[in-house]
This record gives C-alpha cells, structure tokens and sequence, in this order.
C-alpha cells in the first residue's frame, strides 16, 4: 500500500487516533502531508461567519467592553464566548455537510507546550480579531484540560492536528507535554498526526521510546524521497507511460515543484502524443525520455554528466528542437505548445528512426573492429533492409560508404534489392570523390549488374563536366558584373575592364546595358579612349560590325 493511501485509510479509521509519520530529513513527509491536506482540507467560510458576526453586534464598538468583561469575570467568560462562537458557527453550518478543519503546527522553536495550544485554537476557530486581544489576558493560566474545555465534542471528531518537525522543538518544551497532549487528544476523538526523523531526537529519544507507545497508536516510516515521488507520480499523473519518466525525477531536492514538473509531463505528453507514439514505436523511448529530462532539469539544478551517455545519438540532432519547444511552453504561461512546435517534433520523430539506427551501425562497426569473432551480420542486414528508403543513402554516406565496403567485404552480404541499390550509391560516391579504380572494382566484387551501373556513371560524368565547365565559364563572366550596378560603377571599372583579354571584354560587352554604359562613355568623353585604349578598340569595333 502507497503512503498517502496509508494516512488516508488512517484518517477514515474508527479505531486508531495518532499517527506517527517518521523518516530521515528531506524524504518527503511534510509534503506527503500537505499534498493530503489541499485534498481533504475543505475550506471554512470564515469571513461569511465573520461578517454576520460584524452585522449583529459591532465588534470594534465593543470590543473594549468585552475585554473589560474577560477582565472581571476571567477564564469562565473567555469560555462562554467560544462556546457561544462555535454554537453559531456549528448551527450556521448544520444543513451542510460536516468539514473536516486541518491544523497544522510545526513545533520548530516552540518553548512552552500552551504556545502549541494557543496555535491549535487561533487556527481552528480563527477568531483572531477577538483572540488577539485575548491571548495575552488568558492563556498562560489555562491548563491542558481547561483547553479541552473550549471545543465541543463535534470540534474534535471534525478536527485533523498535524504537528510537525518534533525534533526542531526548543529543549525547554517537554516531549512529554506533546505526547500527553496528543494523548488527550486523540482521547477526544481527534485525529492526530506527528511527523519527525526519530533518528534526530537525540536527548529525548530514550522519553519519546518510552511514552510513543501509548500516544501513537499507528506508524508510518518512510523510507526515501524516491518512494513518496513514485507514488505521486503514479497518482497524479497514470496517463504517463513508467519507461518514460526520466530518473532525474526522483534525484530532485525541492518536492515544492515537483507538482510543476509533473503538470508539465502532463502537457507534453498531452500535446506531443508521447503515449501514442510509443505504443507504434519503442525506438522513441529515449527521445521522450530525454524531453522530460530537460523539463526537469528547468525546475531542478542537477548534474547529469554521467546521465547523458545514454542519450549520445540524439544528443545533438534533436537538441534544438527539443529545447525550442521546452522554451515554448515557457513562454507561453505552462498551457500549451504552439502548433509550429509541435509539427517540427513529427518532423524530427521521423528522423528519430534513422538516428538510432545510424548509432546502432557505428556500434556494431566498432564491436565487428573490436570483437572480430561475433558474427553481426544479421543485425548489420536487417538495420539496412528496414531502414525507410529515402534515408537509405543518408545512411550510407554518414556510415562512410568504405566502412560499407569493409562491412560488406567481411560479412559477405547477400545481393538483394535494398542490398544492390546501397552498392550502388557507393559507386556514386566513389565516382564523385574520383576514387581509384581498384576501389570501383572491389564495390563491383564481379557483379554485372554493378559493372554496368558504373559504366553509365563513368559516361554521365563526362557529360556534366562539359556542361559543368560551361557553366563554370557563364558565371565567371557574371561575376564581372558584381561590382557593377549603375553607370557610376561602370567608370569606376574601366579600368579593370581595359586589363581583361580581348575575348574577356568581348564576353564582357555581349551585356547590352554593358555596352551602352560604353558607348555613353566614350560619346560623352572622347578623351577616355585613349585612356582605356584596348576596351576602346573592341568597343569601337563591334559598334562598327553593328552599323
């Protein structure tokens, strides 16, 4: 049974009254205890009593005359008034469901057992605009079982006290005033629960051992951090599958945000269709697993050097992604992640595949290096005969088409459709990078097929090389005019124009707007001719062939 389903049997148990919560500092108690209490804690309507007060009787007008009255007729009177507020509070309330009213008291620092009682009742009835006055008058005379008097049977049955961090008390108050009054207590009907690391009583360890048994009728230890965040995560948020819930998680030291991190785990794994996915493919296990670790890690400072290894083929292709839509959902007050967030994590889901199967290949190329004596060979095989055929080729080319070649000349893999098409590609490549022909023929390995591909590769080459060179030729021509945008531009250049060869300025001036620059200059100034002499002399001669 899971802890908060423990307290919560015990708060609904007939029998047992006191409750001891014990566990090492920072495992979760308190926040277990919390996480309790916003559920069951329904809120009293005091300010609606309060105003209703305000209306019958005018409680700054006489609220002297009361403190007058307390003075005279002393702890009787006080008593009246808090019967006479709680009968009120109980007959305003009696048509509606009994609320159970949570207290809780942390003892750190207290040094007198009536400071615990005065807590209990400020926080129970919450009268302070009347109690404020009072406590100074009254309460340092008031006896354990004269506090008893103050609540009617009802107040206890429907009152929940949690006292908490007993070993942080001062040494002058006595471990045996809290027992007894937890004693007295849960005698009452109320449901009491202490919570404290029993490991750090130290002075007091050896009283608490002898008194616990007849104040503390049940005992919950827990037992690590780890345990109370599994239960809540599992609780809060079942929707989520267990393998991709990062163990980051259960290192985290501020439980304050562990509600958080898991509404955020909600929301991606909501709006990023973790589950779904996971249920057509385990591969992207790491990838989600890795999300969540990041929303973790924005909450929670810590070291995941030694975490990170694991994440090693996704570590950098998808680290942008991942971390824009985090950024996302930051910026975007915790609700939702925009729609373009969202379409670039399908996108990098479909990539995700070839990712891990690339690492996968590298691993069993540096385990075939490594360890000569396994056989990979149906591995290797079914990552290349599975992998989607568009990224076949990126495949190829991030392996290193000779590591294929290698692989291939080691495992002898069968010739098959998807086999053919890979040798193929390491032909092409082979071809580009211009690779010796004993390499061509070691990829062929006497395969016709395979010949005759490279024949045709071998004579397409060519062809593009002579288109390439023209090409090559065009756009160095064109690039003679980047320099060149007006007419300005085009005087600042006749210089550089006149040192070209003759068939340069010839290519140069097939531009028309070129030429009518050239003509404008020449016409406007006649004296440049004999400065740029040889642009002149072309220029006048295909002004020549013109007319």
């Amino acid at each position: 049974m899971d802890y908060k389903k423990q307290i919560k049997t015990f708060l609904e148990d007939e029998e047992n009254y006191s409750l001891f919560i014990n566990g090492s500092w920072g495992v979760g108690k308190t926040y277990l205890w919390k996480e309790i209490e916003n559920e069951i804690n329904l809120k009293n309507d005091q300010k609606e009593f309060y105003n209703r007060f305000k209306s019958n009787f005018n409680f700054f007008n006489h609220i002297l005359l009361l403190i007058e009255f307390i003075k005279t007729y002393g702890k009787k009177f006080l008593i009246f008034i808090v019967d006479y507020f709680s009968f009120c509070y109980f007959d305003k309330c009696k048509p509606k469901p009994i609320k159970k009213n949570i207290v809780y008291i942390s003892l750190f620092g207290k040094e007198h057992y009536k400071e615990i009682l005065e807590e209990v009742t400020l926080k129970t009835y919450n009268y302070k605009k009347i109690l404020y006055f009072l406590r100074n008058l009254t309460f340092w005379k008031i006896s354990i079982g004269a506090f008893l008097q103050f609540f009617i049977k009802n107040d206890f049955k429907n009152l929940i006290i949690c006292f908490d961090d007993l070993e942080r008390k001062s040494d002058k108050l006595s471990i045996k005033d809290i027992l007894g009054l937890i004693n007295q207590l849960k005698e009452e009907k109320c449901k009491v629960i202490l919570i404290s690391n029993e490991n750090e009583l130290s002075n007091d360890k050896e009283i608490f051992d002898a008194y616990k048994e007849k104040s503390l009728d049940l005992n919950i230890h827990i037992h690590s951090k780890a345990e109370v965040i599994s239960q809540i995560l599992k609780e809060k948020s079942p929707e989520i599958l267990k393998e991709i819930i990062p163990s980051l998680v259960y290192k985290i030291d501020n439980l304050r945000t562990l509600n958080k991190i898991i509404k955020a785990f909600k929301i991606f794994n909501k709006e990023l269709e973790f589950s779904q996915n996971l249920n057509q493919e385990k591969n992207y296990k790491d990838l989600f697993e890795l999300v969540l670790e990041k929303v973790v890690l924005r909450f929670e400072n810590i070291k995941i050097n030694d975490i990170e290894q694991k994440y090693i083929h996704i570590k950098y292709t998808s680290k942008q992604i991942i971390d824009d839509i985090i950024q996302n959902y930051f910026d975007n007050a915790n609700y939702f992640i925009s729609n373009d967030k969202k379409e670039n994590f399908k996108k990098e889901l479909k990539n995700f595949k070839f990712y891990v199967d690339l690492a996968k290949l590298k691993n069993l190329l540096k385990n075939s290096i490594q360890y000569p004596n396994e056989n990979n060979k149906d591995e290797i095989e079914k990552i290349f005969n599975n992998i989607n055929e568009e990224k076949l080729n990126d495949l190829v080319y991030n392996l290193g088409f000779i590591n294929f070649i290698a692989l291939d000349q080691m495992f002898h893999f069968d010739n098959n459709k998807r086999i053919l098409e890979i040798k193929k590609y390491c032909l092409k490549l082979a071809n580009v990078s211009n690779y010796d022909e004993k390499i061509i023929n070691i990829i062929c390995d006497g395969n016709e097929e395979l010949k005759e591909y490279d024949k045709k590769l071998k004579i397409k080459k060519t062809q593009e090389s002579n288109l390439d060179s023209c090409k090559l030729y065009k756009l160095e021509i064109e690039n003679k005019y980047k320099d060149i945008e007006n007419y300005a531009h085009f005087l600042q250049n006749m210089q550089k124009i006149d040192k070209l060869t003759e068939e340069e300025i010839n290519q140069f001036l097939e531009n028309k707007i070129i030429f009518s620059f050239c003509d404008i200059g020449f016409k406007t100034n006649e004296s440049q001719k004999n400065f740029y002499p040889q642009l002149y002399k072309i220029y006048k001669s295909i002004k020549d062939n013109k007319n």
